[in-house]
C-alpha cells in the first residue's frame, strides 16, 4: 500500500486548465500525502505491536506467568503502541 501510495499515486492529478483545476490539483496531492503519512504510522503501529507481543511472548512463557503478572508491567513492557498513530513519535 505504502509503494503504490508513494510511487502510482504520486504524480499530480490531470485535471486540465479550467478555473479550479489547480485547486483541484492541490487538494488531491494534499490528501494523497495524508494518506501516505497515515499508512506509514499505521505500519510503525503494527511493527510496534508485533515486536510487543513477541517480547510478552518471550517474557511469559506460561498461562502462571502471565497471569501473575499486572496490566501494569505488561503495559510498560510494550509502551505506547497508539504513538505511532498519533504522529508523536515511535515506541
Amino acid at each position: 500500500m505504502i509503494s503504490v501510495l508513494s510511487n502510482r499515486l504520486s504524480a499530480p492529478l490531470p485535471v486540465g486548465t479550467f478555473h479550479h483545476a489547480s485547486t483541484i490539483s492541490t487538494n488531491y496531492s494534499t490528501r494523497q500525502s495524508q494518506h501516505l503519512a497515515n499508512a506509514r504510522r499505521l505500519r510503525t503501529a503494527i511493527v510496534a505491536a508485533q515486536t510487543a507481543t513477541a517480547e510478552i511472548l518471550r517474557n511469559y512463557t506460561t498461562t502462571e506467568e502471565l497471569n501473575r503478572v499486572s496490566a501494569d508491567e505488561i503495559a510498560s513492557t510494550v509502551g505506547d503502541l497508539a504513538a505511532p498513530l498519533r504522529g508523536t513519535g515511535n515506541v
